[in-house]
């Protein structure tokens, strides 16, 4: 509907690699928001944006982290299991549609080799 391709949650990727689904994709998102959320508490907390060198150690410490979750979690196994897929899926609405039917609209991310080197 509206040409979204549907997520795969598990199983056989079409290229044959395994597909994992669960936490891993946790680690993603931490990557993803770690940057986002130093930056706002910097911006909301005034003793913080102050001092310019605590503000730029939280955000350096940030960044680095997700360095760091990126080479442990994705390019380094990914490197070991060519073709290997980390996917994960948060349901994000679900509306009842009526008897058994349930609209159900999920967030997600996918992390291949391309994404773990762009992630760096």
């Amino acid at each position: 509907m509206f040409g979204l391709a549907m997520p795969i949650l598990a199983g056989e990727h079409a290229a044959g690699a395994v597909v994992h689904a669960g936490h891993d994709g946790w680690y993603a998102w931490f990557v993803l928001f770690a940057p986002l959320v130093a930056a706002v508490i910097v911006a909301c907390v005034p003793a913080i944006r102050k001092r310019g060198g605590l503000s730029a150690a939280l955000s350096i410490l940030a960044i680095g982290s997700g360095l760091v979750v990126t080479l442990t979690k994705f390019l380094i196994p990914m490197m070991a299991d060519h073709g290997l897929v980390h996917e994960a899926i948060l349901e994000w609405v679900r509306i009842p549609m009526g008897g058994e039917r349930v609209l159900s609209m999920g967030i997600g991310v996918r992390i291949d080799a391309l994404s773990a080197l762009m992630m760096l």
